[in-house]
């Protein structure tokens, strides 16, 4: 009956009511030390059990608790008391029979270890000179790929595509290490190379390089004032030459001139910003410094004219209708 009423009361104490809701949506378990309910005012200690000694401390017990829905209107709340120490006496048992169990093994095995020593030895040894041989040549095979690997990553890195290298063209040739996780890492560098070779044909090269660098500032949208230089150019009537020129003539037309005139803009450090069909937006002092931006926009504007000149003999010889560009620089 004391158990009874102590540990009545170190359920209330804990949870207030016994229709608590804690108390009957889940399991629990706690220990308390009676003593400590019997106090004024009474106290809810908890209790760990005494490891050293394997008898029962009846002062600090265990609680489980289980509420039981016999129906929508009626539950039972199952508790279980026992003193934390209640198995603590056989399994001590079982730990002395554990215990001489394993000493009877340990008195059997120094009888075999002198003999097992050597050919453990002689084993070991033998496997050492193995895993030596085995380990060098592994890591010839990891390190020399993954050396490569390395240089051409710090070339990425600068933007520099290195399809120059041996070690490129052996990837693009399709030649891969025989190590599974190496030609994986070489297939991805390959994929990542053309993925940002792509990308930096249509962002300024200085974005690109900053954001595989990892400048926080470069992944993120931001706005900073300075004085910049815009250039946008287009060519006159370029409507009517799109609707008398076959398809073919049309794009080798746009592509001779879009490229002669970009080529032009970065000569003189700008940077394109878009390609509008037949037009281009430029930008001079942005996102890199250029010093006497204006004064290389101007200069720009020129030398597109002078190469428009090359540029339409050129398409006269094949036949093609000849341009006329329009410039705008603010």
């Amino acid at each position: 009956q004391a158990v009874v009423g102590t540990t009545a009361q170190a359920i209330l104490e804990k949870f207030r009511e016994w229709n608590a809701s804690e108390l009957q949506n889940q399991m629990h378990l706690f220990t308390y030390r009676p003593s400590f309910l019997q106090r004024v005012p009474p106290v809810l200690q908890s209790c760990e059990p005494n490891t050293t000694n394997v008898g029962l401390d009846l002062d600090c017990l265990q609680v489980g608790t289980l509420s039981v829905a016999l129906d929508e209107k009626t539950r039972w709340l199952v508790v279980a008391t026992f003193p934390v120490g209640a198995f603590g006496a056989q399994a001590a048992v079982v730990a002395d029979f554990v215990d001489a169990e394993v000493e009877q093994i340990r008195t059997r095995s120094e009888v075999h270890v002198g003999e097992a020593r050597t050919a453990g030895l002689s084993i070991f040894f033998g496997m050492t000179v193995l895993s030596i041989a085995f380990g060098v040549t592994v890591g010839f095979l990891v390190s020399r790929p993954l050396r490569k690997l390395s240089r051409l990553m710090r070339r990425l890195g600068d933007l520099d595509f290195a399809h120059d290298s041996c070690e490129f063209a052996e990837l693009r040739s399709g030649r891969r290490s025989c190590i599974s996780d190496v030609s994986k890492l070489q297939g991805t560098f390959c994929s990542l190379s053309r993925g940002i070779e792509a990308f930096a044909r249509f962002v300024p090269e200085t974005v690109v390089r900053n954001i595989v660098r990892g400048d926080p500032r470069s992944t993120q949208l931001h706005v900073s004032r300075r004085e910049v230089t815009i250039m946008f150019s287009d060519i006159r009537d370029f409507t009517k030459i799109a609707e008398d020129l076959p398809q073919r003539d049309l794009l080798f037309v746009l592509t001779r001139y879009l490229s002669v005139m970009t080529r032009i803009v970065e000569l003189f450090e700008g940077v394109v910003a878009e390609i509008l069909g037949d037009g281009l937006l430029v930008f001079w002092n942005t996102p890199d410094n250029v010093a006497d931006h204006a004064a290389k926009a101007c200069a720009a504007a020129l030398a597109q004219q002078q190469a428009l000149l090359l540029l339409n003999s050129e398409l006269s010889r094949l036949g093609l209708p000849l341009l006329s560009i329009r410039i705008g620089l603010n």
